[in-house]
């Protein structure tokens, strides 16, 4: 949230709230475990060890959240880099 000046009241710097994110996340998250999950077979069945399927599907899942979260951040310093040189 950013202090508007002018106005004397707080004003959103997302006005979505994440939901942009959420829909991502709820999207994206499964089928990253999933790969992740199929490389770490991949990697078992090499001789890894069956042990690699959950750490490698966590990674993955790791590693989707990180990327979107890093989206949705650039999108909203985005949205408030454009409202600060308009003067919104």
């Amino acid at each position: 949230m950013a202090r508007d000046p002018r106005r004397r009241r707080i004003r959103e710097d997302d006005p979505t709230g994440g939901r942009w994110l959420t829909r991502r996340l709820a999207r994206w998250l499964p089928v990253a475990a999933v790969v992740g999950a199929l490389a770490g077979v991949v990697i078992a069945l090499a001789g890894g060890g069956w042990g690699t399927v959950p750490l490698m599907a966590i990674a993955a899942v790791a590693l989707a959240g990180t990327v979107l979260a890093a989206l949705e951040d650039g999108r909203v310093q985005r949205r408030i880099d454009r409202m600060t040189r308009r003067g919104d």
